[in-house]
């Protein structure tokens, strides 16, 4: 999937999610709103697509801010360029776990069942990987080398807490 899908597949799926309280808000009644305003819905494979795509993307824009953090004279630009997009890939991951896109048979996750067996840990999790990226995203901002670094630890911490947690461990 190329980026420019893997942006739409994910806003999409954040719509989807965002604007479904919003519909049925109101009087206890669902609100009518007409088909072409509504979200396409995604079966449970397209989301887990979508996720896997989402943090490949954090994955890869975290790669390469610590391949330049390693470089003799780190490039502040590219190193902001990627907190930006770990930035909103830590806001948009909070739609990637709809009901319904869990482990079952037919279809390949490494999300854990506990996700949505222990939603208020899960949130936690969720909520400390946010933190962790505003603090990158606020070090990078400063352009200060040794600042920058100090916050991808604690950002990498808070990925691997995330794992250690809720991800399949990969078979290697």
């Amino acid at each position: 999937m190329n980026r420019l899908h893997t942006t739409a597949a994910l806003a999409a799926l954040t719509l989807a999610i965002v604007a479904a309280p919003l519909v049925a808000s109101g009087t206890g009644r669902t609100a009518r709103v007409p088909a072409t305003a509504r979200a396409p819905a995604m079966v449970p494979a397209e989301i887990i697509r979508t996720r896997q795509a989402g943090f490949k993307e954090m994955g890869t824009a975290f790669k390469n801010a610590m391949d330049a953090l390693r470089a003799s004279e780190p490039q502040i630009i590219m190193i902001q360029q990627s907190a930006r997009t770990i930035k909103n890939d830590s806001v948009a991951l909070r739609g990637w776990f709809p009901a319904g896109s869990g482990p079952a048979p037919g279809l390949k996750t490494a999300a854990k069942p506990e996700i949505w067996t222990k939603p208020v840990e899960f949130r936690a999790a969720q909520d400390q990987l946010g933190r962790a990226a505003d603090a990158f995203q606020a070090a990078t901002a400063g352009g200060n080398v040794d600042a920058i670094r100090a916050a991808a630890r604690g950002l990498g911490g808070a990925c691997k807490n995330c794992h250690d947690q809720f991800r399949v461990p990969e078979q290697r």
